[in-house]
């Protein structure tokens, strides 16, 4: 709890699990996300905070003193492993605090003594005391994260945007309930990270460095960003690890500045090849300069119209144009040019390197098991990076025959696409299927892969029944 009402304050058992997925080999760390989906990290937590609580019952019998002690212990030696290393004085202050909660709480619920052995009404005093100072300490912190809770709420002060995005209405498009709306408001975009807690940043002190092979190193706090020619997009993210037919994508108005116009101030050398992009929480990401340069990177500051949330990477984060959200590093603290590659977190682990954005497309209504009478209404979204919608089509006989269906007017060539049709169908049980063209021609790959290592493929299927 004094972690959560001081972020500078380690939780130990946190502190360890976040050491143990930046730790865990490539195949374990794929092998738990095809598993346990993005549940994966919080259950890793869990397991530790449960660890701990076993370990303490386990020693649960020994001098409150010595229990104080250990508790102590761990919670310096696990704030050294800690990957967001808290300050010196807030892993003291955790330690002490740590120490004093095991201490009550062991003195509290330990065995009575025997009245032969020590005063009896003094050790039922003893024992009330204890009781009431760890009450204290629970009340006292958990107070204290209310008030840090309200104080580091999601920020909400607004954003300019020298160009902002135009979003066209084509008043030919019906909208359907249930269908994914044109822009994601901020609460429900989709959120995966590889912390079990988001890093808790303060624009006052932050600044983004832009170094390495460059003539000019540069740094630039949240308000040089703010003051520089300012841009919004409408932009859709989406995660690799996205099932067909999955959640992990979202369209938002994203407000920042143009990569290439941080890069020009630093000039960067004729040697630079790699752009590594580092985060607050130690996330890298290697990019080849070739790949990121001239292609419309942003590095954003405002989401919808306000600052970036913190789930999504306050004060600032990068966005990697036709690749999977795992390119566009978040809490972005530097921007590094090297003469020499280099691979990036997940791409060491396993995962497609290049990871570019698969042309997909997905039922929003109705939901796979629906029981409609007809017609029926059909409604979704396809996305395909930079390449924009050309076309979708729904299959009513899984995936024997298509028709075409209306497209939204587009949204930009960085959004997702609406699409919607209606069909008429007699009583009975169907297939339906749908698929996207982009504008390069491609169309959807039909063929079914699971999301690792390259993104997910294949069309989405649902099953629905039809009554008189």
């Amino acid at each position: 709890m004094l972690h959560g009402a001081f972020s500078q304050a380690p939780f130990a058992p946190y502190a360890l699990a976040e050491w143990v997925v930046r730790k865990s080999p490539g195949p374990l760390a794929t092998y738990a996300i095809d598993h346990l989906g993005h549940r994966a990290l919080p259950s890793i937590g869990y397991m530790i905070v449960a660890a701990t609580l076993v370990l303490g019952f386990v020693l649960g019998r020994r001098s409150p003193w010595r229990l104080a002690a250990i508790a102590l212990i761990f919670t310096v030696a696990a704030a050294r492993l800690d990957p967001l290393p808290g300050s010196a004085g807030g892993t003291a202050a955790s330690a002490i605090v740590a120490a004093l909660t095991v201490l009550a709480a062991a003195t509290a619920f330990s065995p009575a003594r025997r009245p032969d052995t020590e005063d009896e009404v003094n050790w039922g005093r003893r024992r009330f005391l204890a009781g009431t100072s760890l009450g204290l300490i629970v009340i006292g912190v958990g107070g204290a994260d209310l008030v840090r809770t309200g104080a580091q709420a999601t920020p909400t002060d607004a954003v300019r945007a020298d160009q902002p995005a135009v979003i066209p209405i084509d008043p030919t498009f019906m909208d359907v309930p249930g269908n994914s709306p044109r822009v994601t408001s901020r609460g429900d975009h989709y959120v995966v990270d590889i912390d079990i807690e988001d890093p808790s940043i303060g624009a006052a002190g932050w600044r983004l460095a832009v170094n390495g092979v460059v003539q000019t190193p540069q740094s630039f706090s949240l308000l040089d960003l703010q003051g520089m020619k300012t841009g919004e997009q409408l932009y859709t993210v989406t995660c690799i690890s996205n099932n067909v037919g999955g959640d992990l994508v979202s369209n938002s108005r994203w407000t920042g500045v143009l990569l290439d116009d941080l890069l020009d101030r630093a000039a960067p050398l004729s040697s630079a090849v790699t752009l590594l992009a580092h985060s607050a929480d130690g996330y890298e990401e290697g990019i080849p300069l070739s790949e990121i340069r001239n292609h419309g990177a942003l590095v954003v500051f405002g989401m919808n119209g306000q600052l970036l949330p913190r789930a999504h990477g306050y004060p600032a984060r990068l966005l990697f144009p036709n690749h999977y959200g795992m390119r566009s590093v978040k809490w972005l603290t530097g921007l590094k040019l090297l003469d020499h590659d280099q691979t990036g977190y997940w791409a060491q682990r396993g995962w497609d390197r290049e990871a570019v954005i698969r042309t997909e497309s997905r039922f929003d209504v109705p939901r796979d098991g629906d029981t409609l009478r007809s017609p029926i209404v059909c409604a979704g979204i396809a996305w395909a990076g930079t390449r924009d919608i050309e076309s979708v089509e729904v299959s009513t006989d899984g995936g024997a025959t298509w028709q075409q269906a209306q497209l939204e007017d587009s949204l930009g060539p960085r959004s997702w696409q609406r699409w919607q049709t209606t069909i008429d169908l007699p009583p009975g049980s169907y297939t339906l299927g749908v698929r996207s063209t982009d504008g390069s021609g491609m169309q959807e790959d039909k063929t079914v892969r699971p999301p690792h290592p390259s993104g997910a493929s294949g069309y989405h299927l649902i099953t629905i029944g039809v009554v008189a």
